[in-house]
């Protein structure tokens, strides 16, 4: 008997939970007894990353402006009414959501079709959907077969906030995608993400400003975003341009991780940072700010990793420094960084959520 299993995430540009999605959704697409369908309710004509064939990949188009809040209003109706229908037309045995908003809209339009598990992506407490859409997440959560999140103080958060239980499924790493790290030294510091004030990078730059002697040794920082004057400015001011370059987004970050020394999370707050992951498994020295949440399920302090308190530049700069005056240090980090993170490896997180998915299947939540 086959089973049919839809998905729905708000698009599939780059970014964390959109490469989840897609790595869930190829690996399902893979199996023998299941069938696919992937709902996006963006415009874009195309996903950024590669979904298999075996797909059936829809997007809805449901993003319009809205004129105030009654106009506001009368969208999400019709992108629920839209949504339903869709939903309805893939014939699901079970739906899995990605993301607030979105679990939102569908478990509005979807929770008499089939059973709905949905999955925040970052920390409620951290990132404000707004009055609206944090209450209807509280009263509407209940109704889900099944909650999922990363880690276990968005499980604590989901308890106290939803008054239920929920499922713990970190993110996956693939290690056929992984470049090992090259055993030269390169002097080179990475970072990557939107650049948005969740990501930090205003901090970073201002920690590296502060390390005791930057002479050779460069940042590079990837991404794309709204910030990306106002960071050059700020390099600008430290008079760090020849250091500190925003480099874009890249097509070859695996291969950028490759070529480098360090890796740092800088960020405010996170989910499970798929950067840190995918740079611990490349064999970097990795520091993160502990902050909520991520790092500190990932990093051992002093073991495979750096973590540092959550927004302290002085500390961060000093670990910094600490690694670029020690060679043997970086490599000791990375090389237990890369052995920490098998446990994520993809067969291992699909098992999990094969498990979730069958297991809601059978008994209902």
């Amino acid at each position: 008997m086959s089973i049919r299993l839809t998905l729905v995430i708000s698009s599939m540009t780059c970014g964390g939970a959109e490469r989840v999605m897609s790595i869930i959704a190829n690996a399902f697409s893979e199996k023998n007894n299941w069938e696919v369908s992937l709902l996006t309710l963006d415009n874009a004509p195309s996903p950024f990353y590669t979904l298999s064939p075996k797909i059936d990949h829809k997007s809805l188009k449901l993003y319009q402006e809205s004129k105030g809040p009654i106009g506001a209003l009368i969208n999400n109706l019709g992108r629920v009414r839209k949504l339903r229908k869709a939903l309805k037309n893939s014939k699901p045995d079970i739906i899995l959501s990605f993301a607030d908003k979105t679990n939102a809209l569908t478990l509005l339009a979807g929770m008499d079709i089939a059973p709905i598990l949905v999955s925040e992506r970052i920390h409620p407490e951290k990132h404000n959907i707004g009055r609206f859409w944090s209450k209807l997440r509280k009263e509407i959560y209940p109704s889900a077969a099944r909650v999922v999140v990363q880690v276990e103080d968005v499980a604590d958060w989901v308890k106290d906030n939803i008054g239920i239980p929920s499922t713990i499924i970190p993110n996956p790493i693939v290690p056929e995608h992984i470049f090992k790290r090259k055993s030269k030294r390169f002097y080179k510091i990475i970072a990557s993400g939107r650049l948005v004030e969740q990501k930090g990078f205003d901090l970073l730059i201002e920690a590296f400003s502060k390390l005791e002697d930057p002479q050779g040794w460069s940042l590079c920082i990837f991404g794309e975003g709204p910030l990306a004057v106002r960071l050059q400015n700020q390099i600008d001011s430290h008079n760090l341009s020849h250091n500190i370059r925003l480099r874009g987004r890249s097509e070859t970050m695996m291969e950028n991780l490759s070529e480098a020394d360090i890796f740092i999370l800088s960020s405010r707050f996170e989910g499970f940072p798929n950067a840190l992951l995918e740079a611990m498994g490349t064999g970097l020295a990795c520091i993160a700010f502990n902050c909520p949440s991520g790092p500190k399920d990932m990093i051992d302090d002093g073991k495979n990793g750096i973590l540092v308190e959550d927004g302290n530049v002085d500390e961060l700069s000093i670990a910094m420094n600490a690694l670029i005056a020690d060679a043997t240090l970086c490599t000791r980090l990375g090389k237990n960084a890369e052995k920490s993170v098998e446990q994520y490896y993809m067969e291992n997180n699909i098992q999990l959520w094969e498990d979730t998915l069958l297991s809601v299947l059978e008994n209902g939540r």
